[in-house]
């Protein structure tokens, strides 16, 4: 989406989207992005920029801190700002990372900066860029900061009256400067620790939201420190862990916190987990974890449906789980192409056939609740695609009269601004539901018998 206009908006105070109706334009834009799903959002971007008309930045005055809390406060997943021509970069970079929201309902958003400037014939060196990035990261989570070039040059058409040369002079600039953003960003990712990945090893959006919120309840919720084991470490039980993605991000989480853990990552697939074992050693050595955590997470290879289990014979404080859970007719009608082109199917819809659809996509519930039960997990945490589903896997939880609290965890549950608490009662149960949006785990705890 193109918001050049954004920071004029913000010059004229007679300006009809001004101030209070400038909320206005943000809802309008939200009630929009409400349509599309979480995942569908991560890849909607909003532009903003100055203006670069006939090589000229017309509002160039107006600062960016009467924009940037608007304009995160959209639910788009990145957004594209020019930067580079910027007089005062650094207190920009510091709205921005004031303003960009982690759960922005269910996506983490991303600001790419602009590091090169086309209105002007100087190329920028990669050192340049590397040093901009840099500057940024000190104010923007690195995990939500990305690279880009500033509004004004099309370097795949002409420019009919370029001010500095001819048309073909101004492409080969062009080309120079994007050459020099990617080589200063690669630059920066090896100072930085960021690994230039497929999709295949980053936790997606919607996982990382619940992990994180886990691990915040795990370090101030007293009533899930109660459920949880006081002697020895906390034992982590990671079902069908995929890249070992939530292993590794609750262990970074927790492990700063000085608890001390044991956890354990078991997928059916052999490349899932070399994928897994890969990914801990690449944040060793980029320093995300701490070499000791070599001897507290292991990735088994292991299938949660066999009978014979090694790792089902111990005791865990706490189950999680982001399984297969996408029934087939959901596959075809809901998940993007780029979903289906990117992760296994496997790894998407269960490998089961009889019944209904709604069945199939609930396949692995009722064997991760038996794990749980089997291993006295006092914490499960399961991964869901929505409310009705996370509605079926409750009633499943209720039945099982294993756990006393149950909690449906969605959208913009990190977000302070858009968290709802709601509570229902299913039975003899009463169900919380935490964030806005949809639903994305069902997490329950406190084992009949034990109290809460």
């Amino acid at each position: 989406m193109h918001f050049r206009e954004g920071r004029w908006a913000s010059k004229d105070s007679k300006n009809p989207w001004m101030g209070a109706d400038l909320l206005t334009f943000v809802d309008l834009n939200n009630k929009v992005f409400d349509r599309f799903s979480a995942e569908e959002r991560a890849n909607i971007g909003i532009h903003t920029c100055p203006g670069g008309d006939c090589d000229s930045v017309y509002s160039g005055e107006v600062p960016y801190a009467a924009l940037l809390p608007s304009l995160f406060a959209m639910n788009a997943g990145y957004f594209l700002i020019q930067l580079a021509s910027e007089k005062h970069k650094t207190s920009v970079y510091k709205q921005i990372g004031e303003s960009i929201r982690r759960d922005a309902n269910g996506v983490k958003q991303v600001a790419f900066i602009g590091v090169t400037n086309p209105l002007n014939p100087k190329v920028e060196t990669a050192v340049e860029v590397a040093a901009d990035i840099l500057e940024a990261s000190k104010y923007i989570a690195k995990g939500q900061l990305g690279a880009t070039d500033d509004c004004g040059f099309s370097p795949f058409s002409i420019d009919v009256e370029p001010k500095h040369g001819s048309p073909e002079f101004a492409r080969d600039i062009a080309m120079q400067k994007i050459k020099a953003r990617v080589d200063g960003a690669r630059m920066t990712s090896d100072k930085l620790g960021v690994c230039f990945a497929d999709r295949h090893q980053r936790v997606q959006p919607e996982t990382e939201t619940w992990a994180t919120y886990l691990a915040k309840r795990i370090q101030h919720d007293n009533i899930i420190k109660q459920s949880t084991s006081t002697n020895g470490p906390l034992r982590i039980l990671d079902l069908c862990t995929g890249s070992g993605c939530i292993s590794l991000l609750l262990f970074a989480l927790l492990s700063v916190q000085s608890i001390p853990l044991q956890i354990l990552g078991v997928d059916i697939s052999q490349a899932a987990v070399k994928l897994a074992q890969r990914n801990l050693i690449h944040n060793i050595s980029k320093g995300f974890l701490p070499a000791s955590a070599l001897s507290h997470i292991d990735f088994p290879h292991g299938d949660v449906f066999a009978k014979d289990r090694s790792w089902k014979e111990c005791e865990y404080d706490i189950v999680v789980s982001n399984p297969p859970y996408i029934s087939p007719i959901n596959y075809n009608r809901t998940t993007t192409r780029s979903v289906r082109n990117h992760e296994p199917r496997t790894a998407l819809v269960p490998t089961f056939t009889g019944g209904s659809d709604e069945v199939v996509g609930d396949a692995f519930y009722p064997r991760l609740i038996s794990i749980a039960r089997d291993t006295k997990a006092k914490v499960l945490v399961m991964e869901v695609g929505d409310m009705h589903q996370a509605m079926r896997i409750v009633q499943l939880v209720g039945k099982s009269k294993i756990w006393q609290k149950m909690e449906i965890w969605a959208d913009g549950i990190l977000d302070h601004h858009s968290s709802r608490i709601v509570t229902n009662h299913l039975g003899a149960y009463i169900i919380t539901i935490r964030g806005k949006g949809e639903a994305r785990a069902v997490a329950v705890w406190g084992r009949s018998g034990e109290g809460p």
